[in-house]
């Protein structure tokens, strides 16, 4: 006869192969022959059943055994997470008789899962005058642990730029990647790494790329300096005569920063391409 109806243990993941765990054993009324009790187990590719009585550990006091547990596979709480088995107690009469009783094992998480996130690269696209708060993106891992080995924090890896990391903020809970500031770049293309760590003990930790591009807005408009001009000018001049040097400058990149010239119609004067090579201004020439 077992005494309890049940039998619960609760076994680490983490527990090393060889582990030994105890169990509470049969009782038989006869004496002799008739109350020596050998066990058997359910078949179990995790466990086996020593009942031997090598370890000391495993003797009672009346010189009677316990029957021990013995991991054989090392288990893993998110494949199997309850191994059900059945213990039998057999007495040594003729015929003999025998008991049974169940033995539910419970895998105690470790913190053994890296969180994973949905995407290894997350892309988003924004205005360059996005005002703060803006969502840029929402980015999710899991982690297959549970309690606080599965509970994931979001921050930027320490390899992003400090200057970014002032610009953007990624809320520590839902993952959500808002604009912090203005978005004083000069490239339309900003690469980040976002970090998801969990809470366990030895924090495990994984990251994914972000890409933001940044969209121009057409903000800036053409300004003109003029650093030559020759003035006044003799009513003689010959046509080609350079009559003044002019810079335009627009801040914005690709085609919001492209200019057309003209003057007014009806002068004496055109506009001709200066022979200055300039990459961020356009140079002409006022000639006669």
């Amino acid at each position: 006869m077992f005494r309890e109806d049940e039998e619960a243990l609760n076994i680490a993941e983490s527990s090393l192969l060889g582990s030994r765990f105890p169990l509470e054993g049969a009782s038989d009324a006869d004496i002799g022959a008739n109350a020596q009790l050998t066990y058997a187990l359910s078949p179990s590719e995790y466990f086996s059943l020593d009942h031997q009585g090598n370890n000391d550990q495993s003797i009672r006091g009346d010189g009677s055994k316990y029957p021990e547990l013995v991991l054989k596979k090392a288990l893993d709480r998110e494949q199997q997470a309850t191994h059900r088995l059945v213990l039998t107690a057999k007495d040594g009469g003729n015929p003999p008789k025998s008991g049974d009783v169940p033995v539910i094992v419970t895998v105690l998480d470790s913190n053994d899962n890296a969180p994973e996130f949905e995407h290894s690269v997350y892309r988003a696209s924004i205005l360059e005058n996005s005002p703060s708060g803006t969502l840029v993106v929402q980015v999710h891992a899991t982690d297959l642990d549970e309690g606080p080995n599965g509970e994931v924090r979001y921050s930027f890896s320490n390899t992003t730029s400090a200057d970014l990391q002032r610009m953007f903020s990624v809320h520590p809970h839902t993952g959500e990647v808002t604009v912090n500031g203005v978005l004083a770049v000069q490239r339309p293309l900003l690469e980040m790494l976002i970090e998801a760590r969990d809470n366990g003990a030895f924090g495990m930790s994984s990251t994914a790329k972000l890409l933001v591009e940044i969209t121009d807005v057409n903000n800036h408009g053409p300004e003109i300096t003029i650093t030559s001009l020759s003035s006044p000018i003799p009513e003689d001049a010959v046509p080609g005569t350079v009559i003044a040097l002019l810079s335009i400058l627009d801040k914005d990149p690709g085609e919001n920063g492209k200019v057309t010239c003209q003057i007014s119609e009806n002068l004496p004067f055109q506009l001709k391409s200066s022979p200055v090579l300039s990459c961020i201004s356009h140079n002409l020439i006022l000639i006669i």
